[in-house]
């Protein structure tokens, strides 16, 4: 079995025991968009304690009632979703987020940087610009794909004597989720692109 499936099974097991308590770390790893759902709506009618560990705001968003932050061998408590947390911390989402820690620390320790370690730093901005430039890339390919097959299951649901309506109904949401995802991974990596060619920038004028 692969990863993907191995990760299904075991939810399918965890959801069919009568637990009050359940502790998953990053649950959506492997799993595909659809399966994401199928999980994020079981755990929502779900009526034990629920901890959760994840970097997957959409799956987040929601499902988690109170946020904890870890940092400075602290934890900061915020009574509120996902989205509450990324307002408090002036952000729009994890990358914007943890790519702000990177700006911060670059800043303290520029001035007992030598050229060396600029030189580094700037190497490794380069290469995660280039992973950013390469999700944006991939995302477009992926949203216009799924355009194609949304204009598709149109034509087949303007045939009067089509007799799937309800199935390519259903698909056609699918695929439209499939796109929204697509379009948030695309904003994230092109927000990513952004901040990194400042910090790149700010980095040059030392």
């Amino acid at each position: 079995m692969s990863g993907g499936e191995r990760n299904r099974l075991a939810l399918a097991k965890l959801m069919l025991k009568p637990y009050n308590l359940l502790v998953l770390d990053e649950p959506t790893n492997h799993l595909d968009i659809a399966s994401k759902n199928i999980l994020k709506n079981a755990l929502n009618n779900y009526d034990g304690t629920l901890i959760l560990v994840s970097h997957d705001r959409d799956f987040l968003d929601g499902l988690a009632k109170t946020i904890y932050e870890f940092r400075d061998k602290g934890v900061k408590q915020y009574l509120g979703g996902i989205n509450y947390f990324l307002e408090k911390k002036k952000v729009a989402n994890f990358k914007e987020f943890e790519k702000k820690d990177v700006v911060s620390i670059s800043d303290s320790s520029t001035s007992q940087s030598n050229s060396s370690d600029l030189y580094q730093k700037k190497k490794e901005i380069d290469k995660d610009i280039r992973k950013a430039e390469k999700i944006v890339i991939e995302c477009e390919q992926e949203i216009m794909k799924k355009e194609k097959e949304l204009e598709e299951i149109s034509v087949l649901l303007s045939n009067p004597e089509e007799k799937n309506i309800s199935s390519l109904y259903q698909k056609h949401g699918e695929i439209q989720k499939n796109i929204d995802s697509f379009m948030q991974k695309w904003e994230d990596a092109a927000q990513e692109i952004e901040q990194l060619k400042k910090l790149k920038e700010e980095l040059l004028k030392k």
